[in-house]
């Protein structure tokens, strides 16, 4: 299995269209992130735009799985993952877009010169407690 990332802002490059897609665009947050990850509208519109860049291309709508609002918990877009997984077969192209907020988190690696990795934030997010 071959997953594809597609590059924003790169015009030039031309992509095949991936057998199927997870498309996550997490407007809705948890209001106890409110201070930190407020609502937005753009990763709705973002996600749409980039389900029609990938009909475009010639994915089937069918093969698009697209996860909006405060649907994308952690377990929705895990278990979508997980879809994606069991159903792919060699030669498969996939490609995932996450749209929401983002953050830094301690590296659970030591390839980071930084020490932080950085995660999306799925609509159920907390803030961590010390």
């Amino acid at each position: 299995m071959r997953w594809l990332w597609l590059l924003l802002f790169t015009p030039t490059l031309a992509f095949a269209a991936p057998d199927r897609a997870l498309l996550v665009g997490v407007t809705e947050y948890d209001p106890s992130l409110a201070a930190v990850a407020p609502p937005l509208a753009g990763p709705g519109n973002d996600v749409a735009l980039m389900a029609d860049v990938l009909q475009d291309l010639g994915t089937s709508p069918d093969a698009i799985t697209v996860l909006t609002e405060a649907a994308p918990t952690r377990e929705a877009i895990l278990a979508a993952l997980d879809s994606l997984a069991i159903g792919a077969t060699p030669g498969d192209e996939i490609a995932i877009f996450l749209a929401g907020h983002g953050a830094q988190v301690t590296a659970l690696g030591a390839d980071e010169p930084d020490g932080l990795d950085e995660v999306c934030l799925p609509a159920d997010a907390r803030l961590a407690t010390a």
